[in-house]
């Protein structure tokens, strides 16, 4: 395994670069087998085992290696570092971004997602899903949750908004989009009313119009909004690439952008991100250390050869002696294991180097 200081990380947020920025570097990069994209509403970060990444106008605005890289991507992953602070829908998208990585990066990875999912289990507290957007965009818009709402979109985020709407004290909420029997599921999880796209300009007035669709906005979909946005008091924007208005931007709108740049974490919310950080560091430092620190390969290595011969080993003192097969797995696994757990273990810490060698000798013996 290369060593941890091999691996980089080159990021940008929303909270300093413009949306748009971020919209082509996120397409502009193209991760390989020993890269990682994550591309969410309000951060780009590219994770590379050695390599920067090319092909893009402006430097990052922070590149990490190492260690520091490890324990950011730990954070992240936790959920501390997102507009909804300890929210749970980024785990999956870092645990995304990494499954088609291998090698070094993958155990880069893997261990990052363990620590921040360790971190939500210690830290517990309420389980926020990313529809708490909403609190946040009325908050930058400095109004109440309106008695009326209609949400653009039929995915997850559509849904979390709906029922997050719901929790708020709004009235009427609908949801629409191109796929009317996707926008009646995700009404009824959310026990929302579904409205057919072509309604949408329809929208009652004083409503605030949500638009929480994946990609760009087809051109039906798109004068559908336009018009219904007219109708709206309010209309939040949680589209990446944001809705391009033109000359019809709406006089009140809220838009990822904005809300990165101007939300200001409540009290309990900057607890919640300390508990989340310092648990997520601790578990990141730990995990590491136990599973890849010098060798740990070496470990890995010692088990698969030893399983290979006591597999083999067994099959032929079973068929020897006519035996069944399944007792004596069972007990010479557990053998096994108790026998090479406490060298394993030696190995892993990598203090020793005359066991490493000695070790690496082992390896190369082939059993007749």
């Amino acid at each position: 395994m290369k060593t941890l200081t091999e691996i980089q990380a080159s990021i940008w947020a929303l909270k300093t670069t413009p949306a748009t920025h971020m919209v082509a570097f996120a397409r502009s990069l193209e991760p390989g087998p020993d890269d990682a994209l994550i591309s969410t509403c309000t951060r780009v970060e590219f994770y590379s085992a050695g390599e920067a990444p090319v092909g893009i106008d402006a430097p990052p605005e922070t590149v990490l290696r190492g260690p520091e890289a490890l324990e950011h991507l730990a954070v992240v992953a936790s959920g501390a570092d997102s507009l909804v602070v300890g929210e749970t829908d980024v785990l999956s998208q870092v645990r995304a971004a990494f499954t088609s990585t291998s090698g070094d990066l993958r155990a880069f990875g893997d261990a990052a997602i363990a620590a921040g999912r360790e971190a939500r289990r210690r830290v517990g507290g309420e389980a926020r899903d990313a529809g708490h957007q909403l609190d946040i965009a009325l908050a930058s818009a400095g109004v109440q949750p309106p008695r009326s709402v209609v949400i653009v979109g039929t995915g997850a985020m559509a849904g979390h908004l709906a029922r997050r709407a719901r929790e708020l004290g709004s009235a009427h909420v609908a949801v629409t989009g191109r796929n009317f029997d996707r926008a009646r599921r995700c009404a009824d999880a959310a026990q929302a009313e579904a409205i057919a796209i072509e309604a949408l300009p329809a929208t009652p007035h004083d409503s605030c119009l949500i638009l929480a669709y994946r990609g760009v906005a087809a051109h039906a979909v798109r004068e559908g909004i336009v018009q219904a946005a007219g109708r709206a008091s309010l209309v939040i924007d949680l589209t990446m690439p944001p809705f391009d208005w033109k000359a019809d931007r709406p006089a009140q709108i809220v838009d990822l952008e904005l809300m990165a740049r101007t939300s200001t974490p409540t009290q309990a919310d900057l607890g919640l991100q300390r508990r989340l950080t310092g648990v997520a560091r601790d578990a990141i430092q730990r995990l590491w250390a136990h599973r890849y620190a010098t060798g740990a390969a070496e470990a890995a290595e010692l088990y698969r050869r030893v399983e290979q011969l006591r597999q083999r080993e067994v099959a032929r003192t079973a068929k020897q002696m006519n035996a069944d097969v399944d007792p004596l797995n069972v007990v010479t696994k557990v053998l096994v294991k108790r026998l090479f757990h406490r060298y394993a273990e030696v190995l892993r810490r990598g203090q020793d180097p005359a066991l490493l060698a000695a070790s690496e000798e082992l390896f190369r013996f082939e059993a007749d």
